[in-house]
């Protein structure tokens, strides 16, 4: 029972004589955090954002809506803006702490056949050591507390005066936001917050920051990653790392280093990869048991790259010199391949457009490969493999294996155009991305959230994942108040029709170039549950199978896919 944790709550604050009235309010509020979660069907059911007429299974009535809103001392485990300030009103006057629930003036009219109903705002005012008077607003940090991230709704300001500007006139005035007298309110900036949950114990339950020794150097909140991820992926290094894990070259080198197939089997193999081939090979072996042989056929393997080199620029390649090139590997004269290379490229490519390809410039292809043979040839004379010079030439292997694995990234995964991303880049970078970050095909705390709070974290994400987005006004119902992400992306939860299970649909605005396409769209469907992600369902079907949940732009794709002429015949 709800009642019964926030007594719970009450008698662990009151154990506490020691704590400030302010360490007593942010307890409190850390406490309360953990345990509920915003009601998202409330929300989706008064924006009238659920497209489906199955009333009972997903919208609240709206005897429902006024429960929620109207009755006192409404405690659940979901909550609104208001049943969460009176459950934190509750707490803290238990504790001796004096504070009070307010409500904003300005209000939404909710609208059933039978009867309208009035919903405010609603936040809390506590006063907390030397008299001073805090706002807190629970609900918009419950993604935050739910995974350790530094609150943004604690001690913030809340206006009690806003400057307006009448449409029609133009002329500027000032309205109230709150009811009652005006607050004079006092600000939590992240320092004093951080003591206080260093105080409370809070900050100990989260994440421990490890120096090179391996000794805790600081405590920090989630935030810290969140700063690592979004500074992983400014560059697309880490973006091609991953797709070149995904390359067939991979696989294949792989396989033959592991054991799992062996050279010819490697040559012989013609079959397309699943992807769930590729998800299950890793590059993690033992150097111990390669023998020189083993080495051998990894150096024969690179020779048949070689010849994929060749054949993706044309240069003509005869058994002559394919023999030659065998010889040289014998012979470790590399050098001359490079060279023979080089001369036959020259013939077939201008020099000087070699050189406007960047990290798909034949040559330095060429001069990767010729490195990696080097580096295996010093791993075969390696006998410690606990020395610092087996460390580095490793090092060494596992970069040129990257470098070399990134020439075989299909070209449309690529953001080969800065200024007009295509789907095809965006959607690939989401579903790989993803893949990674939520640990795909393993259930995690992440899935146990719930809704508000799992939609919340990955919009965060997104934005992250794709910081090369640049804002497009040519987009279909671009909005200059949206991020350019949201501007170019369609996201919504949807519900399966089966059962009711919340999944999360990603599919990426056509762009200027795209737009006359009817194929722009290729859905990423993320369960929120079972952590399992596809783009194996066409949007027709995700129609006719899942409860949506709509906004102006995911009103838009429907509508081009019903005036889609294979559609129009459908029941969608």
């Amino acid at each position: 029972m709800i009642i019964e944790e926030l007594d719970n709550i009450i008698k662990t604050i009151n154990f506490h004589n020691e704590w400030t009235k302010n360490e007593k309010i942010r307890y409190a509020y850390i406490a309360l955090g953990k345990i509920v979660h915003k009601d998202s069907m409330f929300f989706y059911t008064i924006q009238n954002n659920l497209l489906t007429d199955d009333k009972d299974k997903l919208k609240y009535n709206i005897d429902k809506i006024e429960k929620i809103i109207g009755t006192e001392n409404y405690f659940d485990y979901s909550v609104v803006c208001r049943t969460s300030a009176e459950m934190l009103q509750y707490i803290l006057k238990n504790c001796g702490i004096e504070c009070e629930v307010r409500r904003t003036l300005d209000s939404d009219i909710y609208t059933s056949e039978e009867k309208n109903v009035e919903i405010r705002h609603f936040f809390l005012v506590a006063t907390g050591d030397e008299n001073k008077k805090y706002f807190l607003t629970l609900n918009p940090d419950l993604p935050n507390i739910k995974i350790g991230k530094l609150t943004s709704h604690f001690g913030n300001a809340i206006e009690y005066l806003v400057q307006k500007k009448d449409k029609i006139t133009g002329e500027v005035h000032y309205e109230q936001v709150y009811e009652g007298d005006e607050i004079e309110y006092s600000l939590m900036d992240e320092e004093k917050i951080k003591k206080l949950d260093s105080s409370i114990g809070y900050l100990d339950e989260l994440n421990y920051i490890y120096d090179d020794e391996n000794k805790t150097t600081s405590v920090e909140y989630t935030d810290y990653f969140f700063g690592l991820l979004r500074k992983t992926y400014r560059t697309d290094y880490f973006y091609l790392n991953i797709l070149a894990s995904e390359t067939e070259f991979y696989y294949d080198l792989a396989n033959l280093l592991n054991g799992t197939l062996d050279l010819n089997e490697v040559l012989d193999r013609r079959k397309k990869l699943t992807e769930e081939e590729i998800d299950n090979v890793c590059l993690n072996f033992s150097f111990q048991e390669k023998t020189a042989n083993d080495w051998e056929d990894v150096k024969s393997f690179l020779l048949v790259v070689i010849v994929r080199l060749y054949d993706r620029f044309d240069v003509k390649l005869d058994n002559e010199v394919l023999k030659m090139y065998s010889n040289c590997i014998e012979t470790k004269d590399y050098d001359k391949i490079f060279e023979n290379y080089k001369d036959a490229l020259f013939k077939t490519i201008n020099p000087k457009e070699i050189s406007k390809l960047g990290d798909f410039n034949p040559l330095k292809n060429m001069k990767d490969l010729i490195k990696l043979l080097k580096t295996i040839d010093k791993l075969i004379l390696i006998e410690d493999f606990q020395s610092q010079e087996f460390l580095s030439v490793k090092k060494d292997f596992s970069e040129g294996i990257e470098e070399i694995s990134k020439q075989f990234i299909l070209k449309k995964h690529l953001p080969l155009n800065r200024n007009s991303l295509s789907n095809t880049y965006i959607t690939k970078k989401i579903y790989s991305s993803f893949k990674k970050i939520f640990d795909i095909g393993y259930k995690t705390s992440f899935n146990d959230l719930e809704l508000a709070e799992q939609v919340a974290i990955i919009k965060e994400i997104l934005e992250m994942v794709l910081q090369d987005v640049k804002a497009d006004k040519r987009l279909p119902n671009y909005d200059a108040r949206k991020s350019p992400i949201q501007n170019r992306l369609l996201s919504t939860v949807i519900f399966s029709k089966q059962d009711n299970k919340p999944f999360y649909l990603i599919c990426v605005k056509k762009n200027k170039i795209e737009q006359t396409e009817m194929s722009g769209y290729t859905p990423i469907i993320y369960d929120l549950k079972e952590n399992t992600i596809s783009m194996n369902q066409s949007l027709t079907y995700i129609l006719s199978n899942y409860h949506i949940i709509k906004d102006a732009d995911i009103k838009l794709m429907i509508e081009e896919i019903y005036n889609n002429e294979d559609n129009k015949d459908k029941n969608i």
